[in-house]
């Protein structure tokens, strides 16, 4: 990840098979402070950035969306810029193919993802030889055979697309 940072790439898109998303999900605690976060808390800045980046001279009047277009917050992220000036990558999508990757780690891991990322899709298949005999050796739930919508740990429904590939001739 930090060849792609210093060759200057800044969109970064995932795409996981199988294990290949319990190796993602065991590094991204690692990796993703080489990431900008998706959404940008505006009440959490510090305010010598705010002070820097916008041109208002009466922030207290200023509505959080009139803020958010002074700072420019969307072109910063689009060119891989923080708002303090700091250059990083942008994950622009994460897809899980079949992944073999227990649910309940996936509650724990999506909300620190979904900070990062505005776009995960799940392709599953519940015919998955693999995972079905993977469940029966730990007793987990996969989640490439869970074509559900999935909470979080904090009761929160996780946004992403499911895209159910059990009926098609050959598995993805």
């Amino acid at each position: 990840m930090y060849s792609l940072q210093n060759a200057g790439i800044i969109n970064v898109h995932f795409m996981l098979h199988s294990m290949g998303a319990r190796v993602f999900f065991s590094a991204w605690n690692r990796i993703r402070d080489l990431f900008i976060e998706d959404t940008v808390d505006l009440e959490e800045l510090e305010p010598e950035v705010i002070a820097k980046k916008s041109s208002s001279k009466d922030l207290s009047k200023s509505t959080a969306a009139k803020l958010h277009e002074a700072l420019n917050v969307d072109a910063l992220r689009r060119s891989g810029t923080t708002l303090d000036g700091e250059r990083k990558m942008l994950v622009s999508n994460v897809i899980l193919l079949n992944p073999d990757y227990e649910v309940s780690k996936f509650r724990e891991d999506a909300p620190s993802l979904q900070r990062y990322c505005p776009r995960i899709t799940l392709y599953v298949d519940r015919r998955d030889a693999a995972l079905k005999l993977g469940q029966s050796c730990t007793g987990r739930v996969s989640l490439g055979v869970l074509m559900e919508s999935i909470v979080d740990v904090h009761g929160v429904e996780i946004d992403m697309d499911i895209i159910d590939t059990t009926d098609l001739q050959s598995n993805v």
